[in-house]
């Protein structure tokens, strides 16, 4: 009786097109509503280049450092490291929630100082993130869920694209400073200390530690003194996004000079650090998280939550970046390898901007460059107009993201005066 009844059933379903309920079921989607997001910009520029047949052609939108000749660099004390760390024949165990411990010591030390007061007395707590993204969003997420004050986060005008969508998605509200002076391409002081005056007390402020990404535009360290004082007058939460610590200058101490002051002064910061520019560890996705407490039952409390929200986010970091950083800043001949290695990286950039500047004025241009020369690191707002952008990509191959940021490691001695005749032909 079942039988018959299970016929009857398929056959009231033989009017039913087969081809019909075919595509229905395989053209069916829940994401149909999905639309297509907005492109990179920078990706975008990259992309562009990739097609240009042109064998002069630049790419200087990349945000990664390369040699003289163009190419990608290893630094030696990372194949160093890696052989030690190879010889050795480690197991590949997961970390703990908080990372390799011996490196985050280490990252916490070369922020703050091996001497610092705050490790010292044990009142800080350093995790291990996927770089500088991860540390910058396991920041927002703890800001989010424990942070007393506003939820508003004041960024620098402009600042890092990507900082946005990481406090936005976080949670946290977006607001902003004047940072950046068009009319001086340098840094609009005034206008920073009277914006950051008049945010709300307990806000949370962001500040680039070194080597501003965009505009490559830092302030003296008279002026972080003031912002220092403003800050701690007003009862900021400071966020520094420290990303390039050696690479803007090519001195260790000297990049973390306005971290350090600002802990000195009586501020409990939160620090992001990335070892992808400093020791090319770009794939390796190297980072660290620093909260600096009150004490050291506080810093216990707060790591205690960390590794509660990092937990569902991914677990635990990876292990190889993180072994390759510690070898490095824990072997003295690596270490000393290092700080010579990445002096010469910085050296570099800062030996393009000159020659681009005396380029420029080689051929004549009547315009004030002097303030490619003064930004710092690796990128550099030249103060080209979109239009002027576009010309240089469509007369000469050259291209950049459309607000006229360059990145300086993209320049090189053999193509510096092309850049310079390109440029000078678009401002006159």
């Amino acid at each position: 009786m079942a039988l018959l009844k299970s016929n009857k059933v398929i056959s009231s379903l033989g009017n039913i097109s087969p081809a019909l309920g075919l595509l229905s079921t395989r053209y069916s989607s829940w994401w149909a509503g999905v639309q297509m997001g907005p492109p990179d910009p920078i990706l975008g520029v990259t992309e562009a280049f990739k097609r240009d047949t042109n064998p002069k052609k630049m790419n200087l939108g990349v945000g990664a450092y390369r040699d003289d000749q163009g190419k990608p660099f290893v630094l030696s004390c990372v194949r160093k490291a890696e052989a030690l760390i190879a010889s050795k024949q480690m197991d590949k165990e997961y970390l703990p929630i908080g990372g390799l411990a011996e490196f985050s010591k280490s990252c916490a030390q070369l922020a703050l100082g091996a001497d610092n007061e705050v490790l010292k007395s044990g009142r800080s707590i350093t995790v291990q993130t996927i770089s500088g993204t991860g540390s910058l969003r396991v920041g927002a997420n703890f800001l989010a869920r424990f942070h007393q004050g506003p939820h508003d986060v004041y960024l620098p005008k402009p600042s890092w694209g990507n900082h946005t969508p990481i406090f936005r998605d976080a949670g946290m509200q977006l607001k902003a400073y004047r940072y950046y002076d068009p009319s001086t391409c340098g840094f609009d002081f005034k206008g920073a200390l009277e914006d950051i005056s008049n945010i709300p007390e307990k806000s949370v402020i962001l500040l680039h530690a070194c080597a501003h990404n965009p505009t490559g535009v830092d302030p003296r360290p008279e002026q972080w003194k003031e912002i220092a004082d403003i800050v701690k007058k007003r009862n900021l939460l400071v966020f520094f996004d420290m990303a390039y610590q050696g690479f803007a200058s090519g001195d260790i101490d000297r990049d973390a000079w306005a971290v350090r002051h600002f802990i000195e002064k009586g501020s409990n910061i939160v620090l992001s650090q990335s070892f992808a520019k400093n020791m090319g560890l770009y794939g390796e996705r190297v980072g660290g998280f620093t909260v600096v407490c009150g004490d050291a039952e506080e810093a216990k409390r707060v790591e205690s939550q960390l590794k509660i929200l990092i937990r569902p986010m991914y677990s635990n970091p990876p292990m190889n970046g993180a072994r390759i950083a510690a070898t490095i800043l824990n072997t003295p001949d690596l270490r000393s390898l290092w700080l010579e290695e990445v002096h010469g990286m910085a050296n570099r950039i800062i030996k393009m901007r000159e020659q681009l500047v005396a380029g420029l004025q080689k051929h004549g241009s009547s315009h004030n460059w002097q303030h490619v020369i003064d930004q710092i690191g690796m990128f550099c707002f030249t103060g080209l107009k979109p239009e002027q952008v576009e010309r240089l990509t469509k007369e000469f191959s050259i291209y950049m993201t459309k607000d006229g940021r360059i990145s300086m490691a993209g320049v090189s001695s053999g193509n510096v005066g092309y850049l310079a005749e390109a440029i000078h032909a678009v401002t006159k």
